[in-house]
């Protein structure tokens, strides 16, 4: 009776799928830039940049394949970008961002003498299943998407120099693990023919 038990777990287990990680998929892009350049006369003006990258280009749409590969277009709902200086946060409410680059910018626009630890931006996805360059459907795990700009180098972001891609990942798919598959393909087949001994044993009477 053990036996048979144990073969039937091993059996279910075997064919149980167990998700397996996906990749990501690029989507945009957020960088630091000088917008205006510094002189004798007035002091610069730097510039947080976002742009989404979907849409297929043959129609009037941004992706940029392969880096970029998304060819339905995509919205960035209800985006904000969070700005941390000196430890303190304050968010920007962005609206929503269709395909090209944000405009206008005036929001996102400081003197380059401020100096900002990072750059969180917060969206949600217009849609979580689209189509990719080459043919393939994408499936995001979520809508909800969000890139962070660290500096590359120092305490605070640097203009000109910064920037950070903005991706979604794709959901986990159910599929059955080979090396899991394997494991147990041998543990059941070892187990059988001692199964099959035990059941050919006469058994004693009283």
């Amino acid at each position: 009776m053990m036996h048979r038990m144990f073969i039937a777990v091993a059996g279910v287990a075997l064919l149980a799928p167990v998700p397996a990680l996906g990749g990501s998929v690029n989507l945009g892009l957020i960088s630091f830039d000088v917008l205006i350049p510094s002189d004798t006369l007035a002091p610069g003006v730097n510039v947080f940049n976002i742009s989404n990258f979907t849409g297929d280009p043959a129609t009037g749409g941004f992706a940029l394949p392969p880096d970029f590969p998304s060819l339905d277009s995509l919205t960035f709902l209800s985006s904000s970008l969070t700005l941390t200086i000196g430890g303190a946060s304050s968010v920007i409410s962005l609206g929503d961002i269709g395909p090209g680059s944000l405009s206008p910018t005036d929001l996102l626009q400081f003197a380059d003498g401020t100096l900002f630890d990072s750059a969180l931006f917060s969206a949600t996805l217009s849609q979580a299943s689209f189509l990719l360059d080459g043919g393939a459907t994408f499936t995001a795990a979520s809508t909800s998407i969000s890139a962070q700009l660290l500096p590359s180098a120092g305490a605070s972001l640097t203009a000109g120099t910064d920037r950070t891609v903005i991706t979604v990942d794709e959901a986990a798919n159910l599929v059955p693990e080979p090396a899991t598959g394997a494991l147990l393909a041998a543990t059941l087949a070892l187990c059988i023919p001692a199964w099959r001994k035990i059941s050919s044993k006469p058994r004693s009477r009283v």
